[in-house]
């Protein structure tokens, strides 16, 4: 064996069987979902995405919103018509999501996702809601199985039946297309409108082409068409320009069509009653069944859904839902390991193995077929690269085998080893440009000119570029022709080569714009972006890119996953298609984001061969691997390239907040939860997630989980963002943000503490006037006290009290010298208590009654029967009084009233409400007696210094009654 077939032995591989062998169509890989736990049993109808992104599943029991992850119930508790059978789910221009259930209740989720009832002013139908529409002049329309339909105007729900032209009140599906709403009823298409107020109706029936009455299902497409699904008839196209309908040239015999599904008018998936699923191609005319899972078999198809990820869902009669990634589609065959894919003119795709050449007529009735094209000669060829030149010659680049030309139209195959010209007979790779093509060879690069639709055969028309040429090495892997006429080489050990205006340049250095070095080795395979830069596949060094000047080295923090990468192509959309190993990359030139798909997305045992890849003019790419052929279709508008990043809930303390509306926070409610979400139904499972709360914290935190908590909080502007990624990879862009304060208590606001230096101010200032006050009332009490005081004092040593009470004493001496001891006593008691209590503000109320008392007896002994005091024995004696108040009220009564054997003097003291009530009986003297006049008003003075109660005084006619306060404190 030669040495380089020894470098190369990867290249062998057995030599299978020929035969044409049946494969089914490009199918997707299809994963099933099943709710599980306590959903496990629910069968899932209908599907739609709400404006957040989260796709709604309806039940035979109800709602189910589903991430991806989990399926949960609608937060809405006090709604029981949630769990009800949902006919129809629909998200509208203004982001409200709709829900219709069999029973003719609506409920409806706003933007923040908050459920509530419909409740319109003339009330909701009585029959099943069968689907929702929106027509171009803002109509909201509602359609029903029993009923027709209904519009809503912005205030009143308006039905149109059968009386108004609808050729049937049973609705199954509703759609809007042209600005109109499309109504399949068992009687054909009715195309409705409002037109200043008149309802119009127009009807799509067998008169104009429908080739079956009852329409089950209708999708309109993106130019404003619409596709219809009928009961017995298939499906059919209708052109609304061309008014006219389109039937596919396919027979028909699968029952009937329960639900449509546009793959952005190149594919067209057909849902059936028991007949599984079928996809038709728009493009090549061909209606294939999907046999990728086994219960899509036979499967009862009740609604299709594709996603904004080019996800498929198939929701069928039996538990859970079906899901496919439309993008990827394998192609299992031929035999062995696809070593080159060309995908040529005339829909014909071309396999090279171990085995030889095989090709595929894509548009070949299913199930397809790839037929082997053997050589002539029965020679068997180990092929590892193709291509198809502008004439429609496919050129065959073998193993050790050497070139060979099939000439398009037939015709006995062109062929040319090492002694015809070229620089080696094992042919890696090759490309072209105008009337020359490149092959790239383990012993150097040869070069072609063709002429008028034939491979030139004149050994002078070849030549080759080889290491004495400038060529850096050999050993070359790829050849690449871009946009600028330049054929980039790569080499084996040696980096790039470019030839361009007949000068080789090698680059086994790679200067970036940093005037990094970094040595290049093996390159793989090679590829042009829109903006014209090249890029370049190594073998162990990851990704590269050129911009003529320095070099870019892409590799893992940049979001590669794997440094061999096998193959690159640019899709139509300029995206940069990398695959490995590990799966496939998409990659943006111009942001450097990376997409990456794998299992998640139905690549399973995916391991690409070197630079087996080709694009066909619809814009799929084709990959050859050593399983068979993968097709990935690029998804234009539809496509989402990354998670979406929602913020579901906000809990204060555990309970929820309406984050929506509410941003201010008290500084107890400091105490916050963020609940999130990353939605990617491709591949749920790689999804991570990076948050951070800018004001407390400005580094990232790094998790899987979907939840993050701050606990006391201090007062503070806050700002939560939470971004969704993929293997590591964040797009900051598509943060969820939350802003938030947190107020400061009260006593740490500005307000306050201008309140607060501006009221201690005022408070000193006041404290010093009302010491100041205070100061003086002191002094003017003290002076008052000492007024009365005196005054008391006066009035009990007058000439006239001292004449009387010795007068008396000298009365009775003779007469009761026992009695008169006792008087001289208490009249001796007296005096010493007045001089006591002289300089007192209050004394126990007791020692005020042992006071009166004594008073009494003196006045007992000089007026006899005439005068009587009575102190009620129930007087509760705790509390304090102002000293010789009493006395004074006693006297009072005797210097104002008659004590007389006719009109004895009767004076009761008592108590009522904490007062001490001193009451006589009234009978005031003829003449007044002697008085200083300070006695009552003395008394009420005293009582103004001393309590915010005052003393009372009730006059009747027949009575004279004071009342003074207890006083409840210790005496001063």
């Amino acid at each position: 064996m030669k040495p380089y077939l020894k470098k190369h032995k990867w290249a062998l591989a057995i030599v299978w069987l020929l035969g044409a062998l049946s494969v089914h169509a490009q199918s997707p890989a299809f994963r099933r979902h099943e709710p599980g736990g306590a959903f496990s049993e629910l069968q899932i109808h209908i599907a739609a995405e709400d404006c957040k992104g989260y796709l709604w599943l309806g039940t035979s029991e109800g709602l189910l919103r589903f991430d991806g992850v989990r399926f949960e119930r609608p937060a809405a508790s006090g709604i029981p018509q949630l769990n009800g059978k949902p006919g129809a789910l629909y998200c509208d221009s203004k982001g409200v999501f709709w829900a219709g259930f069999r029973d003719g209740s609506i409920a409806y989720a706003d933007r923040q996702g908050q459920w509530r009832l419909w409740a319109p002013e003339e009330g909701l139908p009585a029959a099943p809601i069968t689907g929702f529409a929106e027509s171009a002049d803002g109509l909201f329309w509602i359609a029903t199985y029993g009923e027709g339909l209904y519009y809503y105007n912005g205030k009143h729900l308006n039905n149109l039946s059968e009386d108004e032209g609808l050729p049937g009140n049973d609705i199954y599906t509703l759609v809007q297309a042209e600005g109109q709403v499309w109504a399949g009823t068992d009687g054909g298409i009715a195309v409705c409108s409002i037109r200043e107020g008149r309802k119009t109706v127009s009807v799509l029936s067998t008169a104009q082409g429908l080739p079956d009455v009852i329409v089950t299902a209708l999708l309109p497409d993106d130019n404003g068409n619409v596709w219809v699904g009928m009961h017995d008839g298939g499906v059919a196209h209708y052109n609304t320009k061309a008014r006219a309908f389109f039937c596919p040239d396919v027979p028909w015999k699968q029952g009937v069509v329960t639900a449509l599904a546009l793959l952005e008018d190149r594919e067209l998936w057909i849902g059936t009653d028991g007949s599984g699923l079928f996809r038709y191609s728009l493009s090549g005319g061909q209606l294939d069944k999907m046999n990728g899972a086994d219960g899509l078999v036979r499967a009862k198809i009740s609604g299709l859904h594709i996603g904004q990820e080019g996800q498929l869902r198939v929701m069928t009669n039996e538990r859970g839902f079906y899901s496919a990634n439309l993008q990827f589609a394998a192609l299992h065959g031929p035999q062995g390991s696809v070593q080159a894919v060309l995908a040529g003119n005339r829909h014909r795709l071309w396999a090279g193995s171990p085995t030889g050449l095989w090709v595929c007529d894509l548009l070949q009735p299913a199930p397809l077929r790839f037929t082997p094209l053997p050589h002539p000669s029965g020679k068997a060829l180990n092929i590892i690269s193709l291509y198809e030149d502008d004439n429609g010659n496919i050129w065959i680049g073998t193993f050790g085998q050497g070139l060979y030309i099939l000439p398009d139209g037939g015709g006995p195959w062109i062929y040319f080893d090492e002694k015809s010209g070229l620089a080696n007979n094992s042919i890696l790779n090759i490309t072209g440009h105008g009337q020359h093509v490149w092959l790239a060879t383990l012993g150097g690069v040869t070069e072609f000119e063709i002429n008028n639709n034939i491979a030139l055969q004149a050994p002078a028309a070849v030549r080759n570029f080889q290491q004495e040429s400038g060529l850096g090495s050999n050993f070359i892997y790829s050849v690449f022709a871009d946009s600028r006429g330049r054929i980039w080489f790569g080499t084996d050990g040696k980096g790039l080569s470019v030839a361009e205006g007949g000068n080789i340049t090698n680059y086994n250095k790679a200067i970036s714009a940093d005037r990094d070095t970094f040595p290049l080795h093996t390159v793989y395979s090679i590829a042009e972006d829109h903006a014209g830069r090249i890029w370049f596949t190594t073998a162990k060094d990851g990704l590269f890119s050129f911009d003529g000047q320095y070099f870019q080295r892409h590799t893992y923090p940049d979001g590669v996953r794997n440094k061999g990468i096998a193959l690159i192509s640019r899709e139509a959309s300029g995206l940069l298609l990398l695959a490995h190993h590990n799966g496939i990359d998409l990659l943006n030139p111009v942001t450097g984001q990376f997409l990456h798909f794998e299992e998640g997305a139905g690549i399973t045992e995916f391991e690409p061969n070197l630079n087996a890849v080709s694009n066909d003019r619809e814009g799929h790419i084709w990959m050859g691997t050593q399983q068979g052929v993968v097709r990935y279709s690029p998804l234009g508008r539809r496509r989402a390239t990354y998670p979406a990043t929602i913020l579901e809930r906000v809990f204060v303390f555990l309970e929820p907040v309406d984050f929506q509306n509410k941003t201010n926070f008290g500084h107890r409610e400091n105490s916050l939860v963020f609940r999130f979400s990353g939605l990617w139904y491709t591949d749920p499972e790689r999804i991570q997630y990076r948050y951070r709360l800018r004001g407390y914290n400005h580094d990232w935190i790094f998790s899987a989980d979907r939840q993050a908590t701050y606990s006391n909080l201090p007062p503070g502007k806050y700002t939560f963002e939470v971004v969704a990624g993929l293997d590591d990879r964040f797009e900051p862009g598509r943060a969820a943000h939350y802003t938030f304060r947190i107020r400061a208590p009260f006593w740490l606001r500005w307000w306050f503490i201008l309140l607060a230096a501006a009221g201690i101010s005022g408070g000193i200032m006041y404290w010093i006037r009302f010491r100041e006050t205070r100061l003086q009332r002191e002094a003017l009490r003290n002076k008052e006290q000492i007024e009365n005081r005196f005054e008391v004092l006066k009035s009990q040593i007058n000439p006239h009290f001292l004449f009387n009470n010795f007068n008396t004493l000298a009365s009775i001496i003779e007469e009761d010298p026992a009695l008169a001891v006792r008087y001289v006593e208490r009249l001796s008691d007296f005096f010493r208590s007045i001089i006591q209590y002289r300089e007192k503000d209050l004394i126990p109320l007791a020692e005020e009654l042992e006071v009166v008392k004594n008073y009494a007896f003196l006045l007992e002994q000089r007026h006899g029967k005439n005068f009587r005091l009575d102190i009620q024995d129930d007087i509760d004696t705790a509390g304090f009084i102002a000293p010789l108040s009493l006395q004074l009220l006693v006297e009072n009564a005797v210097k104002h009233n008659i004590a007389s054997a006719a009109k004895p003097l009767r004076v009761t003291i008592s108590v009522q409400d904490h007062y001490i009530m001193v009451e006589n009986n009234l009978q005031p003297r003829l003449s007044p007696s002697d008085s200083t006049g300070m006695g009552l008003k003395n008394i009420v003075r005293r009582y103004e210094l001393l309590s915010s109660s005052g003393v009372t005084v009730e006059k009747t006619a027949a009575s004279f009654r004071v009342g003074i306060p207890v006083i409840q404190i210790e005496p001063l």
